[in-house]
């Protein structure tokens, strides 16, 4: 089950909203940082008492980072960096709601800044339930945005990552990730959370916006249908957005990111029931765990060929010497040998020469 699923509670029917979804995978200067950021646009909140959202894993509240006050007090260039609008921020009453105005001086939407008091966590259905409570002024401003975010180390859980097996030496640094994000894939849904949902009320996805962003040294390979578009991050703008959460600090502020951007939206033939991006990326595993790892194997490897080439030149060596050995014993026993056999040769010819001599009728 990696499925995410969003609705709420209300007296009325398929309220429209368009979601946001960015998936960060940032390598930093100590760990890698994976973080998820939610934005729900509600086109009007009106009659919605609670919204819901399911995470397929475990999640604490210190897992959950509103970024509305951070979204509140932006720049213009940041502003405009994350709705890809040019869009400003306008003087408001409250500390808590911002209004947002177009380049004509339209009202967007408002963001609302939550706190702890807006949200519930509860573990259910191997996962998590993040309610949200919106109160009776934030409902009274219709346009309504919020945005937060996820982090944890259970983010992992919508990919799976394997070594490159392309090589003996791509396989030492080298992996793959295959990422499954789905929202409302009623098929990877517990069943006993299909039927809480059926329940209450799920919304009209008038858009939906899903956003990976990356290191630029990790390379796009397949995704279950092309991206609508990539871009380079813009160089000393996310930064604060970015380092919001405290253990993203040892961010690396040299690197660069790149962003895929896959959407859907309702059209007059067909409604947004759900959404899911598949994708494949190759990067290359650069952490110092590794690294010694693969220089601790070099190591070994060194040590273990040095012993055995030792032990394979001493078998050479002694079988050279036991060679000269039985060479020297088989050239000691042929000289022995030819020397008996002159001694033989030696002896008869002298036999001859005596036989010949006392012969009858020989001449003095």
């Amino acid at each position: 089950m990696n499925s995410l699923a969003i609705w709420y509670k209300g007296c009325e029917p398929e309220k429209e909203i368009d979601v946001h979804l960015n998936l960060w995978k940032l390598p930093s200067t100590e760990r890698e940082g994976r973080f998820l950021d939610i934005g729900l646009n509600l086109h009007n909140s009106t009659s919605i008492d609670e919204i819901f959202i399911y995470i397929p894993f475990a999640a604490n509240s210190k897992n959950i980072y509103d970024l509305g006050r951070t979204i509140g007090s932006s720049s213009p260039r940041l502003l405009t960096a994350i709705f890809n609008e040019d869009y400003r921020i306008t003087a408001s009453t409250s500390s808590d709601y911002f209004p947002v105005k177009d380049k004509h001086d339209n009202e967007v939407f408002n963001v609302y800044a939550m706190d702890e008091t807006n949200y519930k966590l509860e573990e259910k259905h191997n996962g998590t339930i993040i309610k949200i409570t919106l109160p009776q002024a934030v409902i009274r401003q219709k346009k309504t945005y919020l945005r937060f975010r996820i982090t944890g180390p259970n983010l992992t859980h919508f990919s799976r990552i394997e070594r490159d097996v392309s090589s003996i030496l791509s396989n030492a640094f080298n992996k793959n990730e295959i990422l499954d994000f789905r929202v409302n894939s009623a098929r990877h849904l517990p069943n006993k959370l299909l039927e809480e949902i059926a329940q209450d009320k799920t919304f009209n996805i008038k858009k939906i916006h899903f956003f990976y962003i990356c290191s630029y040294c990790e390379d796009y390979t397949l995704s279950h249908q092309p991206f609508h578009s990539v871009r380079k991050l813009e160089d000393g703008v996310w930064g604060d957005y970015i380092q919001v959460t405290e253990n993203l600090r040892n961010l690396n502020p040299k690197e660069t990111f790149i962003a895929y951007h896959w959407k859907d939206k309702e059209t007059d033939s067909k409604k947004v029931d759900d959404f899911n991006v598949f994708l494949k990326t190759n990067f290359r595993d650069k952490n110092w765990t590794t690294i010694g790892k693969y220089m601790l194997y070099l190591i070994l490897f060194a040590v273990c060929t040095g012993l055995l080439s030792n032990y394979i030149f001493s078998k050479i060596q002694n079988f050279k010497v036991q060679t000269e050995t039985v060479n020297n014993k088989l050239g000691m026993s042929k000289k022995k040998k030819s020397v008996q056999l002159e001694e033989v040769l030696s002896w008869k010819n002298s036999g001859e020469v005596d036989a010949s001599a006392a012969k009858p009728g020989a001449k003095e």
